[in-house]
């Protein structure tokens, strides 16, 4: 079951193949518009459209698209995380002790960006359950993780440090948050 990237109505297909190389975008029932005109669309103008926080870019990625590998995006993100703590604890280490680069500490910053997640996504739940009547429930894990890619600036972030670092890890939070926001919204109907 897919869903129009414009109004949120379910439809059961996207296009119509009218020949071998020749397909029609079928069009919604409730709104009259293309389903889904992302999947005639190259993937980057869609990772645009998502950065420029479009609606339609999300409901795309979330129902309409083969992302099968979330979880392998999910430990991508985390993994940033790590390296990100990592090189903060680096900094603020003193001397040059082999401290900050052994596997315990590894280890430790790995299950504490495991549980930041996950108190990040119950908070989040929580107050989408309470306060609005969010249909994406189900897809709730896939819609955060994949509109979380906001993580994987803070690796440029990191190589092209300047004195304002703290501002843009803020202003990378800031975006994620928005950018799951943006994705999390239910139809407009």
């Amino acid at each position: 079951m897919y869903e129009c990237v414009e109004c949120g109505y379910k439809t059961d297909c996207l296009f119509r193949k009218l020949s071998t190389e020749v397909i029609k975008l079928s069009h919604c029932e409730n709104c009259k518009q293309p389903v889904d005109k992302y999947i005639e669309y190259d993937n980057i103008l869609t990772g645009i459209d998502a950065t420029l926080h479009k609606t339609q870019a999300y409901r795309h990625l979330i129902h309409n698209s083969n992302i099968k590998s979330t979880m392998k995006l999910w430990l991508v993100y985390l993994l940033c995380d790590v390296y990100v703590a990592w090189q903060s604890l680096k900094k603020m280490s003193c001397d040059d002790a082999d401290e900050p680069y052994s596997e315990g500490v590894f280890s430790m910053l790995f299950l504490l960006a495991v549980v930041d997640w996950l108190w990040y996504v119950v908070v989040l739940f929580l107050l989408i359950t309470l306060f609005t009547d969010v249909s994406t429930k189900d897809h709730y894990l896939r819609t955060l993780v994949l509109s979380s890619f906001g993580k994987l600036l803070s690796l440029p972030a990191l190589i092209w440090t300047t004195m304002h670092e703290n501002i843009y890890f803020i202003l990378i939070q800031i975006f994620i948050l928005t950018s799951n926001i943006t994705a999390l919204k239910g139809p407009p109907f």
